[in-house]
């Protein structure tokens, strides 16, 4: 969460394009919620070997890494980036193995009766 929103309002996303297939999934795609939370809030999308070694870095030094890329996407266009508010990562890998996953209900084939809709009464 930003102190204010400084990149495009109008858009819902924005991002760029890495030419170093190593580097691709690192913080190439930003999701904005400004329109949803009412607040200056960004979502970077991280991806592939990019997020597993993003999970093993130190909060700070994620928070640092995926801040450089925003500003280099906006700062070249003479846009200031200010510092966020609050920054926060979800770590889908590591809390896998922390949380798993419980195992699905089985499919029904057939409604139960208390599903099933009463005939009306006359």
């Amino acid at each position: 969460m930003f102190p204010y929103v400084f990149w495009d309002a109008s858009k819902d996303m924005f991002g760029r394009v890495v030419a170093d297939p190593a580097a691709r999934g690192g913080a190439s795609l930003f999701y904005s919620h400004a329109h949803l939370s009412g607040g200056a809030t960004l979502a970077a999308l991280v991806a592939g070997a990019a997020a597993e070694a993003l999970e093993a870095e130190p909060p700070a030094e994620a928070v640092a890494r995926v801040m450089g890329v925003i500003r280099r996407i906006h700062e070249p266009r003479g846009i200031q980036v200010p510092a966020p508010i609050q920054a926060r990562a979800w770590l889908h890998g590591a809390a896998q193995q922390r949380h798993p996953q419980t195992p699905p209900l089985p499919p029904r084939s057939e409604p139960s009766s208390a599903s099933q809709p009463r005939p009306p009464r006359n």
